[in-house]
């Protein structure tokens, strides 16, 4: 399964990569920005772990990251607020999983298994 995490603040970003490599037949690759949003159009990802509420325009790159055709499954994560802000609008149904910051090891975990399974069934379904 390959995985981008895309505009994390970079201590959480280092907590979900180190958890997510420990997975077997998970590749992580990182990005930021326009190369992020780049990378997510050409379809290479099965999920993006994307950052929400970073930085000064976080809510607009967010909102980016979800237009387009990918089919890749969106986890966001951020600070309670931000989170909060997503699951009130209407972006809440393009997202599969949200992940706050501080992340928990224990969460992580079983948001990666769920997406992992998720991925799996989607690669049965089509065959």
């Amino acid at each position: 399964m390959k995985v981008l995490i895309a505009d994390i603040e970079t201590e959480t970003q280092d907590r979900v990569q180190v958890g997510l490599e420990s997975f077997r037949g998970v590749e992580v690759e990182t990005a930021k920005g326009t190369v992020a949003l780049d990378r997510i159009r050409m379809g290479q990802f099965d999920c993006v772990f994307a950052g929400v509420g970073t930085g000064p325009d976080g809510d607009e790159e967010f909102a980016r990251l979800l237009e387009g055709e990918s089919e890749a499954l969106v986890v966001a994560v951020g600070g309670e607020p931000a989170i909060q802000k997503v699951k009130d609008s209407d972006a809440r149904r393009q997202v599969f999983a949200f992940l706050q910051s501080p992340v928990e090891p224990v969460e992580l975990y079983r948001t990666v298994s769920r997406v992992m399974q998720r991925s799996s069934d989607q690669a049965v379904s089509s065959s």
